[in-house]
């Protein structure tokens, strides 16, 4: 599937005091690296930054109750903030991603049923850091249901999401102050070079690739290196492509890019 919709982008750079988290020196550079990717990719990006728990609220029921996504073909969500396991963190406080998923499921937001909803969630997840490991250095088939109607069915509630998260459950994401964060870095070289010719599960997976690569050093006494692997989420039921192109040499079904005007 070929897609195009809305990129919303809640970007948490600065934290209130008594909220006891850090600022996210560095993140404005995955900011602005997003946006030229999807802009590329004919997305309408739209960036909100610095916000409140309760203003990530109403901006996520904004997107999955009042815009009609009829004429489009995907949504992508990307948080870039502070995080502990399912929770994502506005300037003030924390907002449970589980309820943010819950309102884009295809009973709430009926005009992204059987859609692709994509989240890209840079955050940590826990406190642990992944110490790693000494190592010595399938076809895409589509299954018919002859009892299934043709002409309709009825689809899982939780069906055609992707979810990619920076790090695995438990476990710290890294961030550098000039470069941005790492997750970032690699996700969006690996989408800018391959997305005209694979599609977005494929790429993903040389995104951890690559992210296997990299690695921190010890703090202090500790020599020990810190390495950092993403966890991809996947209840997508087709391949999804960035590019008709792209599904051409796939073999697989895509949908011509929607227009952006109607929801300037």
């Amino acid at each position: 599937m070929n897609i195009s919709d809305h990129t919303c982008i809640p970007c948490i750079l600065k934290f209130l005091p008594d909220s006891n988290l850090e600022d996210r020196s560095g993140s404005h550079v995955d900011v602005e690296k997003l946006d030229t990717l999807f802009r590329s990719l004919d997305y309408i990006v739209e960036i909100f930054n610095d916000f409140t728990t309760q203003q990530i609220e109403d901006k996520i029921n904004y997107y999955s109750k009042q815009i009609d996504h009829g004429n489009y073909d995907s949504f992508v969500c990307i948080f870039l903030s502070h995080g502990i396991y399912r929770y994502i963190c506005g300037s003030d406080g924390a907002v449970d991603l589980e309820k943010i998923f819950a309102q884009f499921q295809g009973h709430e937001c009926p005009t992204l049923a059987g859609k692709p909803k994509i989240f890209i969630i840079q955050a940590c997840r826990g406190k642990k850091y992944d110490l790693g490991v000494d190592i010595v250095d399938s076809p895409h088939s589509e299954e018919n249901n002859s009892a299934v109607d043709k002409f309709g069915y009825k689809l899982p509630s939780e069906s055609d999401f992707l979810l990619a998260y920076a790090t695995t459950n438990n476990y710290k994401a890294f961030r550098n102050m000039d470069l941005g964060s790492w997750f970032i870095q690699d996700l969006v070289t690996i989408l800018t070079k391959y997305h005209s010719r694979m599609d977005l599960l494929r790429m993903l997976t040389r995104v951890n690739d690559l992210m296997a690569r990299r690695e921190s050093p010890g703090i202090g006494n500790d020599r020990k290196v810190r390495k950092q692997s993403p966890s991809i989420v996947c209840r997508l039921r087709r391949d999804v492509y960035f590019s008709p192109e792209a599904a051409i040499i796939g073999g697989a079904y895509y949908a011509k890019p929607s227009t952006t005007s109607s929801a300037q």
